[in-house]
Parts: C-alpha cells; sequence; structure tokens
C-alpha cells in the first residue's frame, strides 16, 4: 500500500510540475528543494548565453539579454521549481529546475541540463 500511494504522490507531482520534460536524468541527478535553489540562487547572478540574470531575494529579476536590460519577477515552487515572467520574452510563464548531478549542480530548461554559472551578487554591470 505504502508503494501505491508515494508512486500516486510522484505522478501527482510530476503533472503539476510546468517543466515537464525537465526531470532528473536517469543517471541519478537529484532535484534541488525550495530551500536550496533559494540558497544557489537569490541574491545572485546567473549567466546565460545572451547575457544573465540577477535574483533579487525580493522577487525581481533583473536581466540583461542581448544587451538590453529588463526587469520581470521570479519565485519558487515548493518542489524546487523556479518560475519566471519576463515581458520582453513574451508575457508567458517560464520555468526551470536545479539537480545536484554527481556533486555538480545543473540548471533543466526545456528538456536539456546545463552547468549554470552563478556568481555572487549583482554582477549584471560585468557582463
Amino acid at each position: 500500500m505504502w508503494k501505491r500511494s508515494s508512486i500516486a504522490l510522484m505522478l501527482l507531482a510530476l503533472a503539476a510540475c510546468k517543466t515537464t520534460g525537465t526531470e532528473p536524468s536517469a543517471n541519478g541527478a537529484v532535484s534541488l528543494g525550495k530551500a536550496e535553489v533559494m540558497s544557489h540562487i537569490a541574491g545572485n547572478t546567473e549567466t546565460w548565453t545572451k547575457g544573465g540574470g540577477y535574483y533579487s531575494p525580493d522577487g525581481q529579476l533583473n536581466v540583461l539579454w542581448n544587451g538590453k536590460e529588463t526587469v520581470g519577477t521570479w519565485e519558487v515552487s515548493e518542489d524546487g521549481e523556479v518560475c519566471y515572467v519576463v515581458d520582453v520574452w513574451g508575457s508567458d510563464e517560464e520555468c526551470h529546475r536545479y539537480v545536484n548531478d554527481g556533486g555538480e549542480t545543473k540548471l533543466l530548461y526545456d528538456g536539456k541540463a546545463r552547468v549554470a554559472k552563478i556568481q555572487p551578487g549583482n554582477q549584471l554591470g560585468s557582463l
């Protein structure tokens, strides 16, 4: 009985997850929980392919994208999923998550995993 209820809860969690297709890989990667994600990104800058984002602890996301600055909002769900809205990317909410993959923190987005470079504080001015 315990196994059935555990499986049901896992399926419900995956159904509620906005990042379907970005679950941890079969090689043992483990999703970070809310507290771990908050510790990882809040008050820090993440470098992206065309810029970066500063995750202000108050929920504001300061973004430098293709040389242009803009702002949005971000939040972390109880299961560790990071969701954000940035107007210049459209009005739709986008989400990703972080996993510990063999001791390395990786960002999972759109079915792809990559190491996300995190810098302390707001480093957008140096990108």
